[in-house]
């Protein structure tokens, strides 16, 4: 027969189940003492639990309910075993209390469990034991290396909850982690998938799935992790083991703007993450207009691979001051078909270079 390894919340003492088998045969405690030659007094503390079983009375349990000694020997052992376990069991469980105490501090804990479908019910040292086995180490270490490399982030000036952002940088890390590319990245090969994924932007019908699929060819991670609250990320992209990771939130449900942000963060691949592999790089909607050098070169990567300078400079050259918004829509429209562009990356660069994202006559296109 196997030994359980289960140890109960809390341990069921020998006593208790003395106290049940009397009270199931309708005998009264004092005729019950009278027949294992034990005081009253001292057979209601061992209800109580607050003596053990030894052999001898073991012995005369046996004799009075015909239960076997080992029985109530084996009880007791189990008891006494119950006890150190959870006395040890509690000691570790004040110690992972304090260990989230000290994580709840610098993470959102509530938000992290939910999204990675980690229970709350159970004690603090099994949540904290299952959040460390998906992670794959301490939470406090990737929280570190994340602090240490914070400054680097382009940061918004809007609203933003500090927890929640790395909150989400431990979420990102962990989709990069598991979306791992079939095929090895070598150098250009960022430069490789954003011309393919242009070809395929201005020449047919696309959806996400596409861009997944071409950044995986050239050995690139793809992952969406829905943004928090007061996390006002669009795309991350950072060397996660052996190859780049790109991870998009949605935040703007417009395929335009993801396949700009996509560019963007390959970009940040090709020109500066190979240099140094240890930054993370994050893009939010200042990111477009950032005078930042870095991302100045990320904006610039993005615009000259989705449209090229000729043809963009063809377009803006055409008589559009002054129009009134349907008619700058139409002639746009009217342009970018004329030079094989797709009307709607076309228009979306144009709002994204004038500032005027309340043009009308412009319906975004979902991202699908």
């Amino acid at each position: 027969m196997e030994t359980s390894n289960i140890v109960p919340f809390r341990p069921t003492h020998p006593g208790e189940v003395l106290k049940d088998e009397i009270l199931f045969r309708g005998i009264s405690k004092k005729d019950f003492a009278d027949r294992i030659g034990m005081k009253p007094s001292n057979l209601s503390r061992l209800l109580r639990g607050d003596t053990d079983i030894t052999i001898a009375l073991a012995e005369k349990l046996e004799k009075a309910l015909d239960i076997p000694a080992s029985f109530w020997l084996r009880m007791q052992s189990t008891y006494n075993s119950d006890c150190q376990i959870i006395a040890e069991r509690d000691i570790q469980e004040q110690k992972a209390i304090h260990e989230e105490k000290v994580l709840s501090d610098i993470l959102n804990l509530k938000v992290l469990f939910n999204r990675l479908n980690i229970k709350k019910i159970c004690f603090v040292q099994e949540r904290l034991k299952q959040l460390k086995s998906i992670i794959g180490c301490n939470p406090l270490d990737v929280v570190k290396y994340q602090t240490s490399i914070y400054g680097t982030f382009k940061k918004s000036s809007t609203a933003t909850d500090e927890k929640n952002m790395r909150s989400w940088l431990l979420l990102a890390y962990l989709a990069t982690k598991k979306d791992i590319p079939t095929f090895e990245y070598v150098e250009g090969n960022a430069e490789k998938a954003a011309l393919a994924i242009c070809n395929i932007v201005h020449s047919t019908t696309f959806g996400e799935k596409d861009i997944k699929r071409i950044l995986n060819k050239y050995g690139i991670s793809y992952s969406i992790v829905e943004k928090l609250e007061k996390t006002p990320i669009d795309g991350f992209s950072a060397w996660i083991n052996k190859y780049p990771s790109i991870v998009v939130t949605h935040r703007y449900n417009d395929m335009s703007r993801l396949v700009f942000d996509v560019l963007h963060e390959l970009g940040h691949i090709a020109k500066h993450l190979h240099k140094d592999k240890d930054i993370i790089f994050i893009s939010n909607g200042e990111t477009i207009s950032s005078m930042d050098n870095i991302e100045k070169e990320a904006n610039r990567f993005a615009e000259e691979h989705l449209i090229a300078d000729d043809k963009w400079m063809s377009l803006m050259q055409r008589s559009i001051k002054g129009l009134y918004s349907n008619n700058i829509v139409a002639a746009l429209r009217k342009g970018a078909k004329e030079l094989g562009l797709n009307p709607n990356i076309v228009l979306w660069r144009y709002r994204y270079e004038t500032y005027n994202y309340a043009l009308h006559s412009i319906k975004t296109t979902p991202i699908k």
